[in-house]
């Protein structure tokens, strides 16, 4: 039988390496320039306008499902009660 490793990290450990933030460029990936920290701690190149976000923006939230059924044509009554009456 071979040697088994088990590789095992605290709980912590993982917590805080999905935790820390990326480390922010000292040039720009595009042209080399020099980057210029502005708020919230996110960096904009001075040469190309390049901008790497410290913190990425949240996603955006699933869209509300669709309703099936048929399709509604044209604008609504102004009078819904009375076009019921005129209906009948």
């Amino acid at each position: 039988m071979g040697l088994q490793l088990s590789y095992w990290l605290p709980l912590e450990v993982i917590i805080m390496a999905l935790a820390t933030k990326p480390v922010p460029p000292s040039r720009c990936t595009r042209c080399s320039g020099p980057m210029y920290r502005g708020y919230d701690d996110d960096f904009t190149c001075l040469f190309c306008g390049e901008y790497w976000f410290a913190n990425p923006p949240q996603p955006l939230p699933a869209p509300p499902p669709v309703q099936e059924g048929p399709r509604k044509r044209g604008r609504p009554r102004k009078h819904p009660i009375v076009a019921l009456a005129a209906a009948s």
